[in-house]
């Protein structure tokens, strides 16, 4: 009762850790509801009887959530539950490490992660073991895994000559002019949300070379960086 009142004031939560605490679906459920109002990136549910009621609303919390970090290790999340956290991947940019070992997930469910698997480009990490997976499945999800590696390492490249690229616009050799300071910063901000939506490593570094040789150029204008945006 306590925790549930504290958690029902707390504004400010980065990290929940639940783990060993057999709550069952009932407790996970009130606490997931209390945590609607926190902006979580990690967090702990692993070896708390979670079934798929309970992941039900846990799914729902992580929705409004920029999670960086879910374990749900040692649970008794089925297909159905498996299926709402491949909904959830899906539309997910911001999930890195996911933790679903020793749960009761089949190739069914497996399927369903697949699923959103194709459609993610930021989990790098997902522990399967101790279910029922089949090989099948489980090639396919490294496949996927490999590939978001490849895209983060080239997106960390990228991000480094953003940072190059912004610093340069705020030096005086770029331009002197505080107007275009803000116009060209806010053009930045637009390439990287739109880079945000390249699904692959090759689509990355296309654009990495052509930042590598704008960023070779003694002055960045307004216009060489609007070509580089479109």
């Amino acid at each position: 009762k306590v925790i549930m009142e504290a958690l029902k004031t707390s504004k400010k939560l980065k990290k929940v850790d639940f783990s060993c605490m057999k709550l069952g679906d009932q407790k996970v459920s009130r606490i997931a509801k209390n945590l609607q109002m926190n902006s979580l990136t990690h967090i702990y549910l692993g070896e708390s009887d979670i079934g798929n009621i309970g992941i039900r609303e846990v799914m729902k919390v992580l929705n409004n959530n920029t999670v960086i970090r879910l374990d749900l290790h040692n649970n008794e999340i089925g297909n159905e539950g498996a299926k709402l956290i491949g909904q959830f991947i899906t539309n997910n940019n911001t999930l890195t490490q996911l933790d679903i070992a020793l749960n009761k997930i089949d190739d069914e469910g497996a399927k369903a992660i697949v699923g959103g698997l194709k459609e993610n480009n930021s989990i790098t990490q997902i522990d399967i073991e101790e279910n029922s997976i089949g090989e099948q499945y489980q090639v396919m999800i490294e496949k996927h895994l490999q590939q978001n590696k490849s895209r983060a390492e080239a997106y960390s490249k990228f991000e480094k000559l953003i940072e190059e690229l912004n610093n340069k616009i705020l030096n005086k050799t770029c331009t002197n002019n505080s107007k275009d300071k803000i116009i060209m910063k806010e053009g930045l901000k637009k390439i990287i949300e739109k880079s945000k939506a390249l699904k692959n490593k090759t689509s990355i570094e296309q654009i990495t070379n052509i930042l590598e040789e704008l960023l070779k150029k003694n002055k960045i204008t307004r216009g060489l960086l609007m070509v580089f945006e479109e």
